[in-house]
């Protein structure tokens, strides 16, 4: 139907696309959910998805998924999600959503949200996350919380400055510690579809001493 769309197959999972393509600069870093596999990038299942009225502000996207990602599947256990958008101008863009996977060693809901300004010049993005699982074979819950801010200004029509903050915070039954990521980069575009771009990627584990790498990041469409 018009403004409708039923997909089938293997696609982008609510919670992922739409931060994804505000971010744009997934050749430097994933979106925070991605990056701490709280949601695939793909998974396969049925989609439905649309806006509530031809010119509605409102969107909605509710899937039905394997929760396999790209990978076969290996047991009966499935993944619903949900989301609700709003647009209320071209420059503004916030979602809510949530999923529920119930597998063969845990049960688990996840709640996000995001919300971003782009103004062409400038875009600014904030995404954060909660998942609590029930672990079935230990008497305690799996928690892990997560916040990402960044923003890409547009310094002249060849070059972009990016930076980024994540603060991942987690009480896993594996002990997997707490992390703080930062990210900044300038962006060289000799090309509207070449950039070379120089970058900084700090990862802070708890307990552990940080770890900076210096890299040169090539990013081309064709």
């Amino acid at each position: 139907g018009e403004g409708h769309d039923l997909i089938f197959g293997v696609q982008s999972p609510p919670g992922f696309a739409t931060s994804e393509k505000l971010w744009g600069y997934r050749s430097l870093a994933r979106t925070i959910m991605d990056r701490n596999a709280i949601v695939f990038s793909r998974d396969f299942g049925i989609q439905l998805k649309g806006k509530f009225g031809k010119d509605s502000p409102l969107g909605y996207a509710v899937m039905f998924g394997n929760n396999s990602a790209v990978i076969g599947e290996t047991d009966k256990s499935k993944r619903v999600y949900g989301q609700l958008s709003w647009a209320p101008s071209k420059k503004i863009t916030l979602t809510g959503g949530a999923d529920y996977a119930a597998g063969p060693d845990r049960n688990a809901i996840e709640t996000n949200a995001f919300a971003a300004y782009n103004a062409g010049v400038v875009r600014i993005g904030i995404e954060g996350y909660y998942r609590s699982a029930d672990i079935k074979d230990a008497d305690k819950k799996d928690t892990n919380l997560g916040v990402s801010v960044w923003a890409v200004a547009k310094a002249s029509e060849r070059l972009e400055l990016i930076g980024r903050l994540d603060r991942v915070v987690r009480e896993s039954v594996l002990d997997i510690p707490d992390e703080t990521f930062v990210l900044a980069c300038v962006a060289f575009i000799p090309h509207e579809d070449v950039r070379f771009i120089p970058n900084v990627w700090i990862s802070s584990f708890t307990g552990s001493d940080a770890r900076v790498f210096g890299r040169l990041t090539i990013h081309a469409d064709f």
